[in-house]
């Protein structure tokens, strides 16, 4: 068994889509310091669409949130993840998301002290319907991107 010389809490959480519920009241009682939500994210790489319609683009690399309508993440956080998909040789691209939020959301705000909080999201097309689609190398980034080692500045 690893030991890790701190606590580390996987959330499972539910209604993110409908208030972040889980988010929130698990952040509440857990109080974190740091937290990666990983979710997915907006492809809109489609035939037609203006370049800054284009949130991500398939293929491209894991998605680093750097913003969404309800969480500007840390700019301590953002630099991190970068850091280690730089160290790593991971593709990532930057997601900057208008419209709708996160459970970084919840896990930024709803703390008692508030936490350094990112995300790491899967570029998907046509999200939320029955043709999603996303490409396999950038979910191995992800996954590459929560398992990366990280060896200081």
């Amino acid at each position: 068994m690893l030991k890790l010389p701190y606590d580390l809490y996987a959330v499972f959480t539910v209604q993110e889509e409908v208030g972040i519920r889980g988010a929130i009241s698990s952040s509440h009682r857990i109080d974190p310091d740091f937290g990666i939500a990983i979710d997915t994210t907006i492809a809109f790489d489609v035939p037609g669409a203006q370049p800054h319609e284009m949130v991500t683009q398939l293929g491209k690399g894991a998605a680093i949130k750097i913003m969404d309508s309800g969480s500007i993440c840390d700019y301590r956080m953002v630099r991190y993840i970068k850091e280690v998909a730089k160290q790593n040789n991971i593709k990532w691209q930057p997601e900057i998301l208008t419209g709708g939020a996160t459970d970084t959301v919840g896990i930024q705000r709803s703390g008692k002290h508030g936490a350094i909080a990112g995300a790491i999201s899967i570029p998907t097309r046509h999200i939320h319907s029955v043709i999603e689609m996303a490409h396999k190398e950038d979910i191995r980034g992800c996954i590459d991107l929560l398992k990366g080692k990280f060896e200081g500045p």
